[in-house]
């Protein structure tokens, strides 16, 4: 098991490692290793966090979860940088 600041980066990476809007998630300051993933994860609805202003970054990532994030990034035209 991964965490989901980590999963966000394995996809990140992933797609390219395009840009996102920092600030998104109160609990993913712009300095984390993780941000930039998380920032571009919620530009393009690949996440839309644990609560409407959390991403929860450090809980483990479950099944479902890897699941639908792959899901939505293979679905999101604009996501592939």
């Amino acid at each position: 098991m991964v965490s989901r600041g980590v999963m966000a980066t394995f996809l990140w990476c992933l797609a390219g490692e395009p840009p996102g809007t920092f600030g998104v998630f109160a609990d993913v300051p712009d300095n984390v290793f993780f941000a930039r993933a998380v920032a571009w994860m919620a530009d393009n609805e690949i996440t839309t966090g644990a609560s409407p202003t959390t991403f929860s970054p450090d809980d483990l990532v479950n099944r479902a979860q890897v699941i639908t994030f792959i899901w939505r990034l293979v679905n999101t035209a604009g996501a592939w940088g």
